[in-house]
């Protein structure tokens, strides 16, 4: 077990007993500001690359000939390139010298006994959750005359594309919770001094990221931030959040790899 687990007070570097609204953004956050704002830069470019670079597929398009990547699978391939250099440059920030409270941003307490199954129980709930959210905002767009096009337009229509799309929901559900509800959420904290602020903050930048879905999906994307930020907080880890999100994003390329293999 490492420290950080063992001890949830490592968090607050050489002075345990200081309260954490009393530091300094150099003081409580996990990166200088200089890196805060270019990871910021990072996230909220991210749509309008999207957007500007036409990488986003938006329409059902025939399969690619042979020797031809389709622009589904070129989408997956461009947004986990993305989602590992993010997470790189948030790792080499958190890694930098000087910040002592880089420490705890996946697991931030002790454990305890059947740490193993609470988190797996949790990461159950939190899945269950995030499909209630999603099939409870089809059925009321459906009820509206409102649909998405954008699940639709993510489907996999052969074995490369949902293999393509299993390797970025899996990075999705690990990078995203590290980026948004372990970086950006400390970050923000130490920046606003403001728990519920700094959580608004965070699920407001996660949700803009998905624009590119179109501004009807927004709104669960929206509840769903809430959701994992609000179990990160409670548990004290991003672990449940990263297994529910890496699931939930993998249910369309994995639905459709088993109905293959039939």
């Amino acid at each position: 077990m490492t420290d950080e687990t063992q001890n949830p007070d490592a968090n607050l570097g050489a002075n345990p007993e200081a309260n954490p609204a009393e530091l300094s953004f150099a003081e409580s956050s996990v990166a200088g500001t200089g890196h805060f704002i270019l990871v910021l830069l990072l996230l909220l470019s991210f749509p309008v690359i999207l957007h500007y670079s036409h990488i986003f597929p938006t329409e059902q398009t025939a399969p690619a000939a042979a020797g031809h990547l389709s622009p589904l699978l070129k989408f997956s391939i461009f947004v986990t390139a993305y989602l590992w250099f993010i997470f790189l440059i948030t790792a080499i920030g958190v890694g930098a010298e000087g910040h002592t409270q880089r420490r705890g941003i996946i697991v931030n307490q002790t454990q305890g006994r059947y740490a193993f199954l609470k988190t797996i129980g949790v990461a159950i709930l939190t899945f269950a959750a995030m499909m209630g959210i999603g099939i409870g905002f089809a059925a009321l767009s459906q009820h509206l005359g409102m649909q998405s096009t954008a699940l639709q337009l993510l489907s996999p229509h052969t074995v490369s594309e949902a293999l393509g799309l299993l390797v970025t929901a899996i990075s999705a559900g690990f990078i995203e919770e590290f980026v948004f509800r372990g970086y950006l959420q400390r970050q923000l904290e130490a920046a606003t001094k403001n728990v519920f602020l700094a959580s608004f903050l965070q699920v407001l930048i996660f949700t803009v990221g998905h624009y590119y879905q179109g501004a009807l999906r927004l709104i669960p994307v929206f509840l769903l931030g809430c959701l994992l930020t609000a179990v990160a907080k409670w548990r004290k880890t991003l672990v449940p959040g990263m297994l529910a999100h890496g699931t939930g994003d993998a249910l369309g390329p994995i639905t459709f790899l088993l109905r293959f293999l039939r």
